[in-house]
């Protein structure tokens, strides 16, 4: 079993033909997420909403392309296409895969995808530079202690009332 990352791409692009890896690299929450999957993952992909499946070393022209404009049968269509190509190169029922993309990017994967975890699941564009410096913090650590205290930092912060609200949901 093998963990994958999946990044998404981005806008902030170099404009001279590249790898993958240095053409996405002028964004800092890109080199964040990469810094992050470099630790958290066996393997990396870049999920462009133009070529689809990218591993990080293949040389792609600048382009501008997102899968903000597009229709929901295209964004379907588009995920089809990175499925396909990801169940020639990985199990997508026993691998694991760190996705580091938006909604608009693993909507249509996640159905498929057996083993996933969303470490930025929930976060806006502002939230996602801090929050991927916490994980990589955390992935560096080496004292146990230390690894507890910054996981359960991570976790949401609750008062009296929503603790009460919460066990009287479950009754």
């Amino acid at each position: 079993m093998s963990r994958i990352a999946l990044i998404s791409c981005i806008s902030l692009k170099k404009r001279y033909e590249c790898p993958a890896i240095e053409l996405y690299s002028k964004s800092p929450t890109f080199r964040l997420a990469y810094t992050f999957a470099n630790l958290a993952a066996d393997e990396i992909y870049i999920l462009s909403a133009k070529y689809g499946l990218v591993h990080k070393d293949t040389v792609l022209a600048p382009y501008n392309d997102t899968l903000l404009d597009k229709s929901e049968d295209e964004k379907k269509a588009w995920s089809k296409g990175v499925l396909a190509q990801l169940d020639k190169i990985v199990s997508l029922k026993k691998d694991e895969f760190v996705i580091l993309a938006g909604k608009n990017y693993c909507k249509y994967l996640l159905p498929v995808i057996i083993n996933y975890w969303l470490p930025l699941e929930g976060k806006r564009q502002g939230e996602r530079q801090p929050a991927l410096q916490r994980l990589i913090a955390l992935e560096r650590e080496t004292k146990l202690c230390k690894a507890v205290h910054l996981f359960f930092n991570m976790l949401p912060r609750m008062n009296y009332q929503m603790i009460e609200k919460s066990f009287s949901q479950q009754e």
